[in-house]
C-alpha cells in the first residue's frame, strides 16, 4: 500500500497529493518467471472512492510502469482533470509529467491514466538517483466537480421521455446516415418537452419558436427546416468544402453501406404518421401535464367522463423540427444532456474505428435505456451554435484527453480544427510538444505534400507555427 500525503481537499474536490512508490525496481528488473500482473502498487482512497495504481506492464519487450487513476467500479458522471508528475524524493529531478481529462463510465474498469508512464530504458537506466533511491515519488492532482447524485431509474427514465412522443410538444426529426452526396435517410423521431428546453438551453428554444430564423440563423443544424420531415433531405452541412468530410468532422452518422436494416424499436416518422393526422391542432399548443397519465401512454386517447366531457378530448400535434446538421446519435445524447447534464462521449475515429465501435457496442449492452456514447467534436458543435459553455467545456475536455502523439496530426489538419479557435490552439500546444519526433514522419511528409499541392488550404496556417 502506497501512503499519500493530503495537502488539500476541497468542497469541490480539488486535491493535491503526494506519493512514494516504493521497491520501484521491481516495475523494471523482472525475471522471465516473474508475474508482472503481481507488481501493483495503489493508494488509500481518496474523495469519492477514488484510488491511484501504478503496475508493471510489457509492450514489445520493455518493461514499464504504468499509472491510472481509478475512480471506482460506478464510474464518475462528471469530468475529472488530473496530472501525474514522477520525481525523485527531493523533487530537483522529474522523469515524467501528463496530465488529461476524462469521464469515467462504470463498465470495462474505471481507470484511465497511461500505461507508458516510466519505461526501463527511458527511466530506470537512464536515472542513477531513481536505481540508488529504489523510490518514485509521484505528484498527483485531481479536481473535479461535486457530481449530484442520478439514480439508474432516473436517466431510464429521461431517456424514454425523450424516445416516445407523449408528454412532449416538441418533435424533432433526425436522421442516423448520411451518404457522400449529403443525402440523408433513415429518419428517426426524438421528443422534447419546450419548456425543458428553455430552461437548458434558451437560444435553441428560440429558434423553435420563430424557425424561419432558425433556418436563416442557424443553418448548419437546421438547413432547410421547413421541408417535409419524411423526406431525405440534404443539409447545409452537406454542402460542406472539398477539405472537409464526415470522418474529418467525426459525425455520428452510420456509414450508408453499413446501417443495418432491422427496424429500429422505437417507431419511425412514417409510422407514426398516421395516427397524428386526425384531430391535429395549432403547433404552437402545448401538452398539459394533467392531461397525461404515467402508467400507460395510450391512455391520453382515452376520454373520462370523471376529468372533461367526451367532445373536449382533443389530440395536440407537436411542434414538428427537422434537424438536417446532425446525427442522430448526436441529436438523442444532446437532448439527454439537455433533460440530466449528462453525456457520454466514445473515442475518436483518429483513434481507430474498431475501438470506436467496440467501445459503443459495449456501452449500449451495459446502458440499454440511454443513448450511445457521440462524438465530442460533433457536440462541440452543437454546443458552439446553440451558445452552451458548459457543455462545449465538457467536449472540449473529453477532445484534449483524448489526443496523443498518435493522432495530433490526423487531428490538426482537419477543418473541423481550422474552424475552431480554440481547439486550434489546443491542438498546437499538443503538436509542438511532440514536433520533434514528429516531423520527420511519413505523416507529417505527406500532409506537406497535399498542401503544396492545394489539398489542404486550411493547414498552411498551422505549418506557419511550426516551421
Amino acid at each position: 500500500m502506497m501512503k499519500a500525503a493530503f495537502t488539500e481537499i476541497d468542497t469541490n474536490y480539488d486535491i493535491s497529493l503526494r506519493f512514494c512508490v516504493e521497491n520501484v525496481r521491481d516495475f523494471f528488473e523482472r525475471g522471465d518467471e516473474q508475474d508482472s500482473t503481481r507488481v501493483v502498487r495503489a493508494t488509500d482512497t481518496f474523495g469519492p472512492g477514488w484510488h491511484i495504481k501504478c503496475k508493471a506492464t510489457n509492450f514489445d519487450g520493455e518493461n514499464y510502469l504504468s499509472c491510472y487513476l481509478v475512480a471506482g467500479s460506478m464510474g464518475y458522471p462528471t469530468p475529472i482533470s488530473f496530472s501525474f508528475a514522477g520525481e525523485s524524493s527531493q523533487g530537483g529531478i522529474q522523469y515524467f509529467k501528463f496530465s488529461t481529462t476524462h469521464t469515467f463510465t462504470a463498465f470495462k474498469g474505471a481507470d484511465w491514466g497511461w500505461t507508458k508512464a516510466l519505461s526501463k530504458l527511458k527511466g530506470w537506466d537512464r536515472y542513477e538517483t531513481l536505481r540508488e533511491e529504489n523510490a518514485l515519488y509521484i505528484r498527483a492532482t485531481i479536481r473535479a466537480q461535486v457530481a449530484a447524485v442520478y439514480p439508474d431509474r432516473c436517466l431510464d427514465l429521461s431517456h424514454d421521455v425523450i424516445t416516445t412522443e407523449r408528454p412532449t410538444d416538441v418533435r424533432f426529426v433526425v436522421h442516423a446516415s448520411r451518404d457522400r452526396a449529403g443525402e440523408l435517410s433513415k429518419p428517426r423521431e426524438l421528443f422534447a418537452n419546450k419548456a425543458t428546453i428553455r430552461r437548458a438551453c434558451p437560444l435553441l428554444a428560440k429558434y423553435i419558436d420563430n424557425l424561419d430564423a432558425a433556418a436563416a440563423i442557424a443553418q448548419e443544424l437546421f438547413g432547410e427546416a421547413k421541408r417535409g420531415p419524411h423526406q431525405s433531405t440534404s443539409s447545409a452541412i452537406g454542402q460542406h468544402d472539398d477539405n472537409t468530410s464526415q470522418a474529418d468532422s467525426d459525425w455520428d452518422f452510420d456509414d450508408e453501406e453499413q446501417v443495418e436494416k432491422a427496424p429500429h424499436p422505437h417507431p419511425t416518422a412514417e409510422e407514426t404518421e398516421g395516427r397524428r393526422d386526425a384531430g391535429a391542432v395549432s403547433d404552437t399548443e402545448s401538452w398539459e401535464a394533467g392531461d397525461m397519465s404515467p402508467l400507460d401512454d395510450t391512455m391520453s386517447d382515452w376520454a373520462f367522463e370523471e376529468t372533461r366531457p367526451a367532445n373536449e378530448v382533443v389530440s395536440i400535434a407537436p411542434t414538428t423540427i427537422a434537424i438536417t446538421g446532425a446525427a442522430l446519435p448526436t441529436w438523442e445524447a444532446f437532448l439527454f444532456y439537455i433533460y440530466t447534464g449528462v453525456v457520454a462521449f466514445g473515442p475518436l475515429k483518429s483513434r481507430g474505428e474498431a475501438t470506436r465501435t467496440e467501445f459503443i457496442a459495449d456501452y449500449r449492452v451495459h446502458n440499454p435505456h440511454r443513448p450511445a456514447p457521440c462524438s465530442c467534436k460533433s457536440m462541440y458543435r452543437i454546443a458552439c451554435i446553440l451558445d452552451l459553455p458548459g457543455l462545449k467545456e465538457l467536449a472540449l475536455k473529453e477532445l484534449s484527453s483524448q489526443l496523443s502523439k498518435e493522432n495530433i496530426v490526423t487531428e490538426i489538419f482537419t477543418g473541423f480544427t481550422a474552424k475552431h479557435e480554440e481547439v486550434m490552439d489546443l491542438e498546437l500546444r499538443i503538436l509542438k510538444e511532440h514536433w520533434a519526433e514528429l516531423k520527420g514522419t511519413e505523416q507529417v511528409s505527406e500532409v506537406l505534400k497535399n498542401v503544396v499541392r492545394g489539398k489542404l488550404p486550411h493547414a498552411a496556417a498551422v505549418m506557419a507555427e511550426l516551421l
